[in-house]
């Protein structure tokens, strides 16, 4: 039972029903009614247990409550890291809307609330051209690795807003691949690039952010086969949008 009961009448069953946690506290209340009065498929469960569908309602209030208090941390100290960086409107932005919709998910739950602001931070900045380096954030050098790892799991937890898809998949890409930052930065560039030449048009963003991170790699760049394995694309897919550039002059 519940050690705090807050009894509430359901006059239609008869019944005293605690309003925290759904258990029958008492039945009988009123004069028995022929079984086809009672609500369709509704049984006597009996005193003590808790009826189905209503034993959800205030738990789910509870978990609202929990999800709230996260959220209000999280935004507190995602304000403060980016401050300490120096991001631009934009930047915060995408990251207070990232930071409301890994809450919303409860991707959030139960990490390190540093890590989880510091990935989100990072992921933003990516996915709007800036790229920031491991333990460039201020007070988080001692949690890079795990920064690291929240970062990877956001990265595959669809928090990106649509219009950055294909941002968040070069990001990606460059983080699966072990691409260093000067490789991100670049491919982020190319893609601006592509975009302005309209040969992104009608593509599949995969496609197009495999082909962005080819280009960018340089001397350290993986085989086409290689990104196309990463992003889940075609090779000669990847060959039509590289020749393509290459016919643009660029």
């Amino acid at each position: 039972m519940c050690p705090r009961p807050s009894p509430v009448l359901d006059p239609h069953a008869g019944e005293s029903i605690c309003g925290r946690c759904g258990t029958v506290m008492e039945s009988g209340l009123v004069e028995a009614q022929d079984a086809g009065s009672l609500d369709a498929g509704r049984e006597d469960y009996g005193v003590g247990t808790i009826l189905p569908g209503e034993a959800g309602a205030p738990s789910m209030a509870a978990r609202r409550g929990r999800r709230a208090a996260r959220l209000g941390r999280l935004l507190d100290i995602l304000r403060r890291m980016l401050e300490s960086v120096g991001a631009g409107e934009a930047v915060a932005e995408e990251a207070y809307a990232m930071c409301r919709r890994l809450a919303a998910s409860g991707h959030a739950a139960g990490r390190d609330a540093t890590a989880v602001s510091a990935a989100i931070l990072m992921l933003a900045c990516r996915t709007r051209g800036r790229v920031l380096r491991w333990g460039e954030i201020p007070g988080t050098a001692d949690k890079t690795r795990r920064i690291m790892k929240v970062y990877r799991e956001l990265q595959y937890a669809s928090i990106s807003a649509p219009v950055h898809y294909t941002e968040a998949l070069v990001s990606r890409l460059c983080t699966d691949l072990d691409l260093p930052v000067s490789v991100a930065r670049k491919a982020i560039s190319i893609l601006d690039g592509m975009r302005a030449a309209r040969l992104t048009d009608g593509k599949k963003p995969q496609c197009v952010a495999a082909a962005v991170v080819a280009l960018a790699g340089g001397g350290r760049a993986p085989t086409n086969r290689e990104v196309a394995g990463a992003a889940g694309v075609s090779e000669p897919g990847l060959r039509n949008l590289l020749s393509a550039w290459g016919r643009a002059g660029r």
